[in-house]
């Protein structure tokens, strides 16, 4: 079987999935990856605006069609595929079966019904997607396990790390805990990229004036570098979104344990699925639990080291994205 996963290559996904796909039996796959250039944009905005995402979309999906034409693929996996226009996957279906992965939820990546029933599948990280497109399948993210890997030997430089992207809702969150930990003399780091001007800066140290104390590396965090860090650290941190709809774990709860770190997550419902959440990861409700536990499992070394281990067999054994991509091929050829 030949398969070619194609999307915007976000945070390394595209290519993750495809070696994913590479370490099943019988299943060659490819990478096609792209700029970002959603189809909604060629209808909002001034007409030159319009103009340009319209060429730039189109031009996307040609080189698309050509890729696939070439291919002769049994199966493609779009990623997000907000970057796919209509008639580019009717074209596509015409030769092969083609399935969409939408690693965001619905309301963020803005697809309309009409693009999702022109798939073959559609597959949502996002349970609660599934009121909307009752059709799709819950597929929970996945993690490439050829990246996220325990250090061997492990040299703690930090008692906390965060690495992720600085939504909105998480920095509330973040400045709580750096001036928790700034309180309690532990080390915090944070690994994003929060500002890319002056003023940008200046508001954020008026707004969350702790946070910028424990910026490290205002940038974005590769991949292999983050698999680094959390391997240097006695406990790394998720947060998700403060959205009663987002009940599925983003890729952090499966990042972190992957490389062999601690892990201590703020809750969804899909964690019990995914995890044994007494044994394998530490869960909080409220920042207020999240600070005992924190001081927990700094003081009780053998407990966090044992779940540490218990997390990271798990996640290895069960939740890479080669597992994923065997779900996936099973679903679909079950129809």
């Amino acid at each position: 079987m030949k398969v070619l996963v194609c999307g915007h290559e976000h945070f390394g996904y595209v290519k993750s999935i495809a070696r994913g796909f590479q370490q099943l039996d019988h299943v060659e796959s490819d990478a096609f990856t792209h700029p970002y250039a959603p189809v909604r944009k060629m209808r909002t905005g001034s007409f030159l605006k319009r103009l340009w995402h319209g060429m730039e979309t189109k031009r996307i999906n040609r080189s698309i069609l050509e890729r696939v034409s070439a291919g002769e693929y049994d199966l493609v996996l779009c990623i997000e595929g907000a970057t796919m226009l209509s008639e580019t996957v009717s074209k596509i279906r015409r030769r092969s079966k083609i399935a969409l992965w939408c690693l965001d939820s619905l309301r963020t990546l803005n697809l309309d019904l009409e693009s999702l029933r022109a798939f073959t599948k559609v597959f949502f990280f996002e349970p609660t997607d599934l009121k909307v497109f009752p059709e799709g399948a819950y597929l929970p993210i996945g993690f490439d396990q050829t990246i996220y890997q325990r250090l061997n030997p492990r040299k703690f430089t930090h008692d906390l790390i965060w690495v992720g992207s600085p939504h909105k809702d998480r920095l509330p969150k973040l400045d709580r805990i750096a001036r928790f930990a700034k309180e309690r003399g532990r080390e915090f780091s944070i690994y994003s990229r929060f500002y890319s001007r002056k003023e940008q800066r200046k508001e954020l140290e008026s707004r969350y004036p702790y946070i910028l104390g424990a910026i490290r590396r205002n940038e974005r965090i590769s991949p292999t570098e983050a698999n680094l860090l959390y391997g240097s650290s006695r406990i790394g941190i998720n947060l998700h979104l403060d959205d009663p709809e987002h009940q599925g774990i983003n890729p952090r709860t499966l990042e972190v344990p992957g490389a062999g770190c601690f892990l201590l997550t703020d809750y969804r419902r899909e964690m019990g699925k995914i995890f044994d959440m007494e044994r394998e990861v530490a869960v909080f409700h409220d920042m207020d639990e999240f600070e005992i536990k924190v001081e927990f499992y700094l003081e009780h070394e053998k407990e966090r080291e044992e779940i540490a281990d218990l997390g990271h067999r798990k996640v290895h054994r069960e939740h890479t994205f080669a597992a994923r991509c065997g779900e996936m091929l099973d679903v679909i050829a079950g129809g």
